[in-house]
């Protein structure tokens, strides 16, 4: 692959694209191929499926995901966001949430309050969701070798990992959710969205705790400051022509690197086996 080149009046620089990027897309086309699979055996109307790209840290020590990005970062992809004016649509400012999770059965649940934004917040839709993770790939980052480049793009520098998740999501009716139930956490969160051709851009923020009180605690701190890009019309995008399961797997993650000060993506290098 040859280099791409990006110039301007004022000087000239060369992007290297680095090989490892195909072996991100390889991947990630393979939760894609599963994808396209479920969706064309699913029978059920309150079956969904879920495709998003997480911006956070992958820990080596752990080989843990762990999602979030600094305030700062957040703010300068708000205001990336707000630039732009081709969106389909985009909410009316913060949406507010409080998420309730309990386990049934050995299963965890989520309910979810919606609230509108207006001075006195009023209830304006109630979820019942069931929520498991299909398959995941998590995605090292290979930070950029020149500083001249960082100067050249003039924003704060986001270097991060990502993890693209596959999830299954079924919606419950009121009658088939438990009347009594203690919840093991609670999550209390704002999230900004923008949407364009069948994928979100989601901004949140959130406080977590596993009681109200504590919860009233944690608001009173800064919040976890997290960013996806989520394919919100799955069957749509999977049906329009051209879109092949590489094709999709390519879009994503130039979309995400589209925030990053990165020069690709990798997965992480396979845990070394000890005899």
């Amino acid at each position: 692959m040859e280099d791409a080149e990006i110039e301007d009046e004022d000087k000239k620089c060369v992007l290297e694209i680095p090989n490892n990027l195909h072996a991100a897309v390889v991947a990630c086309a393979e939760l894609i191929r599963k994808l396209r699979m479920l969706v064309e055996e699913k029978t059920d109307a309150d079956q969904m499926y879920e495709l998003e790209a997480r911006f956070g840290l992958y820990q080596e020590e752990t080989r843990h995901f762990v999602p979030g990005i600094n305030f700062e970062n957040m703010r300068q992809i708000e205001n990336m966001l707000l630039s732009f004016d081709g969106w389909d649509a985009v909410s009316e400012g913060w949406v507010y949430t409080q998420d309730y999770f309990y386990r049934v059965d050995g299963k965890q649940y989520r309910t979810s309050v919606l609230y509108n934004t207006g001075a006195a917040p009023t209830i304006t839709r109630r979820v019942h969701l069931f929520k498991s993770v299909v398959d995941k790939l998590d995605l090292k980052s290979v930070a950029m070798k020149s500083n001249e480049i960082l100067e050249h793009m003039r924003k704060t520098p986001l270097v991060c990992d990502l993890k693209v998740a596959l999830a299954s999501e079924r919606i419950l009716q009121d009658k088939d959710v438990p009347h009594l139930a203690e919840p093991h956490l609670l999550r209390f969160k704002q999230r900004r969205w923008f949407e364009i051709r069948g994928w979100r851009y989601d901004l949140t923020k959130t406080w977590q705790a596993t009681t109200r009180e504590d919860m009233e605690k944690q608001q009173l701190h800064d919040p976890i400051c997290e960013f996806e890009i989520e394919c919100s019309n799955v069957e749509d995008v999977l049906r329009r022509p051209y879109h092949s399961n590489e094709y999709i797997a390519t879009s994503l993650l130039l979309k995400a690197l589209d925030f990053m000060t990165v020069q690709g993506l990798a997965p992480p290098p396979p845990r070394a086996s000890h005899r």
